[in-house]
């Protein structure tokens, strides 16, 4: 028998006493705690058994020598790329830009995308021309103040006359929940195919800017890169929300972003939020909670925990991913 303890948020944010009764039902010894410091009842719960600990962000406290952590890590641009390259996973040509570093754009085309690496939701993604290319310090309110230590240059992906972008959230690898982000109609659209100054001017790259439209519409390549993604680039972080594009011409899919830090979870409230702004339940796609249950139940079962294989047609936790 294996142990599983959930590292909540003080509001319960992913409903873990949920998650862990299922857990239960399915011959785990499961609980909740908080990210304190560990204490002796900590260690005597766990019987002296293997014992695994699940975290959605990066834990601060509880972090016991006596236990395997999976939990969430504060990793840039740079990092997610080099995981993603390492395992296959395709990403658009890219390299670092560090202080007092010139970068080197050989075989870059004229113009690139430049980006912080430590960023969030499309805050200072710019198009430049490749010579013009040297890092600048940049944080934004979003990140806290959090200045970015590099930059990234990556090719051009055309998406289209108006930016498209996937996100698809997963849990360990088990989709929670997608949707298709469009640029705003009334922005200057990108027509021809000669990615010149006056292809990009006045334009932005960015799909989910101010003004874009949603929908669920996400095709079932794209939802597989994404559990591929997470599963052989992340395995041990619970909690991706993966960002793909598809080259408009080639109709060729890469992974522009993981949010490896976690904060990507839509809970009941997000789902609301679409609903009323764009029509369409997030919750209702995979499962919700049970979409995390299936991702954190699945993960146990390829570590080998002893427990005898759940019947997942009961209390409707049916996968929803592709087989």
């Amino acid at each position: 028998m294996m142990n599983v303890l959930l590292v909540t948020d003080w509001n319960d944010k992913f409903k873990f006493n949920e998650v862990a009764r299922n857990l239960r039902k399915m011959g785990f010894r499961a609980r909740i705690v908080h990210d304190v410091e560990p204490t002796a009842k900590h260690r005597l719960w766990t019987l002296g058994m293997p014992t695994k600990i699940i975290s959605m962000s990066p834990l601060t406290k509880f972090t016991p020598k006596w236990a395997e952590i999976w939990q969430q890590q504060n990793i840039d641009k740079t990092d997610e790329y080099r995981l993603l390259g390492n395992a296959g996973i395709p990403v658009p040509k890219w390299v670092p830009v560090y202080e007092g570093k010139t970068p080197d754009l050989t075989g870059f085309p004229e113009y690139v995308v430049v980006k912080p690496s430590l960023g969030w939701k499309g805050a200072f993604v710019r198009i430049m021309r490749r010579d013009k290319v040297c890092y600048r310090a940049i944080s934004t309110e979003l990140m806290d103040g959090i200045v970015s230590p590099s930059l990234v240059a990556q090719e051009y992906i055309h998406t289209g006359a108006w930016p498209i972008n996937y996100r698809v959230g997963t849990v360990f690898g088990e989709p929670t929940h997608m949707f298709r982000s469009t640029a705003d109609a009334n922005r200057l659209p990108f027509y021809g195919d000669k990615f010149d100054a006056g292809f990009f001017a006045g334009r932005s790259v960015v799909a989910s800017a101010q003004g874009c439209v949603r929908d669920g519409e996400v095709p079932q390549d794209v939802v597989d890169l994404a559990c591929e993604a997470h599963l052989k680039a992340f395995p041990d972080f619970p909690l991706l929300g993966v960002d793909i594009i598809r080259d408009f011409q080639t109709q060729k899919l890469y992974v522009v972003e993981v949010n490896a830090f976690g904060r990507t979870y839509m809970t009941a409230r997000d789902s609301k939020h679409h609903i009323e702004t764009f029509g369409f339940d997030l919750n209702e796609q995979f499962g919700g909670i049970k979409a995390v249950t299936r991702g954190i139940y699945n993960r146990l079962m390829r570590e080998g925990s002893g427990v005898k294989s759940a019947n997942f047609n009961e209390g409707n936790l049916t996968s929803c991913a592709a087989s």
